[in-house]
């Protein structure tokens, strides 16, 4: 179980723990592999807040074969060293009919692979955009992955 505020559970003191981790990088932790509908519910105010861990996320890492649809996040905002991004920060499988509206996103400025929706993407992303916010961290990797840039600030530190 992941290191939280209590010791088990996903909420600590940084915020939500993220769910899974790079598969490419054993030690983090597993790979989601699941598949997860969210029925186009919304996620409101998700706040994540660690700026000295990598594979920053609602999802650490979406593994080969995980499916991820139909879920919103709005608001709130997601800090990590690298490889950070709302939604997923690694993605192997499939995401669609996603969006992230409205939140900050950051990572070290140095690091790369910061993104709105997933900080890097070698899976497949259909019908899904990132929206308003801002993305703050590394260079051109700062909005690689969002489907839109509509209303979306981004800084480059």
């Amino acid at each position: 179980m992941a290191e939280t505020a209590t010791g088990t559970g996903m909420w600590g003191s940084a915020g939500f723990v993220p769910m899974g981790a790079n598969p490419n990088w054993p030690i983090y932790g597993v790979a989601f592999t699941g598949q997860l509908d969210g029925q186009n519910h919304i996620i409101s105010n998700l706040t994540i807040n660690r700026p000295a861990t990598g594979y920053v996320g609602l999802f650490g890492g979406l593994g080969w074969g995980s499916v991820v649809s139909n879920v919103g996040l709005v608001g709130g905002s997601v800090s990590g060293l690298s490889s950070v991004g709302a939604l997923a920060a690694y993605n192997y499988g499939s995401i669609s009919n996603s969006y992230v509206s409205g939140m900050s996103i950051s990572g070290c400025v140095s690091c790369s692979n910061i993104g709105g929706l997933v900080g890097l993407n070698d899976g497949l992303i259909s019908n899904s955009y990132v929206s308003g916010g801002s993305i703050s961290g590394a260079g051109m990797w700062a909005a690689w992955w969002d489907a839109t840039g509509a209303g979306l600030s981004i800084a480059v530190m």
